[in-house]
């Protein structure tokens, strides 16, 4: 993760950028979400803690990069798990007044790759939440944000689930950014 400024760029290794909730590490070997050891150029895939208690500790050089700047390639992530806190998903929806629950995101494609901004759509699972309870389905949405503000927008989230080759939590998150409604099925 870098930024720029001023023509010059820097990254944030070393220093929190999160919520101090949020551990992100990646593992080929962890036991719920094994995945392949080798990555699509050949590499190695080794377990990599990437963000600990909210600060960033390593990041992803390609082989390429890596000789350019003098450091150890890390091939890519081969199954990822986010830490979560000791709720149930159930728990977290009781905990909500008024709200949306989104089950699933299609379409993920990058806006602005140095800020981390990403858009898509909602899909088959938008449903509103009120006083604990899911109420009734509602129309999809296409979405702008950042997983950056959302990792700072986090209020609660669940214990980690398997959801394909990742181990990951349900996330209570305060203003994520709906931009307009979809008529995506």
């Amino acid at each position: 993760f870098s930024v720029s400024g001023n023509s010059q760029r820097t990254n944030k290794l070393g220093e929190k950028f999160l919520d101090r909730r949020i551990s992100l590490a990646s593992d080929p070997f962890h036991p719920q979400i094994l995945s392949s050891p080798f990555d699509g150029e050949g590499g190695v895939i080794k377990p990599v803690s990437w963000v600990k208690d909210g600060e960033l500790k390593n990041l992803r050089y390609s082989r390429f990069w890596a000789k350019e700047k003098g450091k150890e390639a890390t091939p890519g992530a081969g199954s990822f798990s986010l830490g979560g806190e000791e709720r149930s998903f159930e728990e977290l929806i009781h905990s909500i007044d008024d709200g949306l629950l989104i089950s699933n995101f299609w379409y993920i494609r990058s806006v602005e790759p140095m800020n981390i901004l990403y858009t898509g759509l909602t899909r088959d699972g938008v449903f509103r939440i009120q006083k604990g309870e899911i109420s009734y389905p509602v129309h999809n949405f296409r979405w702008n944000e950042s997983p950056i503000t959302v990792f700072n927008q986090l209020q609660q989230f669940s214990r980690p689930e398997k959801v394909g080759s990742m181990l990951v939590p349900a996330f209570v998150v305060e203003g994520f950014n709906l931009s307009s409604p979809s008529k995506a099925v």
